[in-house]
């Protein structure tokens, strides 16, 4: 499975389009299984226009779309929302392999994210920004 933010919507009735709290401006996210047609995940975004982020769970099945800084989780199996994150204010995302996590960071903490929803918050952790480099199965490298 592929994941790309796209940077404009596709072409109206050019690819199946999925909408998920869809409302005012939205991110497309294209998602492109091995084993069926392309499809278009739109998602209403949050506080930050420019954060658009996709990351895809270890074993693909799911992805964590962070639109305009709201952070989605979407079964991309049956193309349903799974879960909607109280937070419109994340800027990064990254998948941990081998696990069932993704890590989001906002401009102070770090968070962490199973399917279902929010599983852990850091505490305080940074001024104005975290940059997420890296991820092994037990380790998250970056900057702050």
């Amino acid at each position: 499975m592929k994941a790309t933010v796209l940077d404009k919507p596709p072409i109206s009735g050019s690819i199946e389009e999925i909408r998920y709290e869809a409302r005012g401006g939205c991110t497309w996210v294209l998602f492109d299984p091995p084993d069926s047609e392309p499809w278009a995940g739109v998602f209403g975004k949050g506080l930050l226009p420019a954060r658009n982020r996709v990351a895809l769970f270890a074993d693909g099945g799911a992805a964590f779309v962070v639109a305009g800084g709201q952070g989605y989780s979407v079964d991309l199996r049956d193309r349903r929302l799974l879960h909607r994150a109280d937070q419109d204010d994340l800027c990064r995302v990254l998948a941990l392999p081998e696990t069932d996590f993704v890590v989001c960071a906002d401009y102070t903490r770090l968070l962490a994210f199973s399917r279902e929803g929010l599983c852990w918050t850091s505490d305080r952790v940074a001024l104005d920004g975290i940059i997420l480099d890296a991820a092994s199965r037990t380790q998250v490298t970056g900057k702050v």
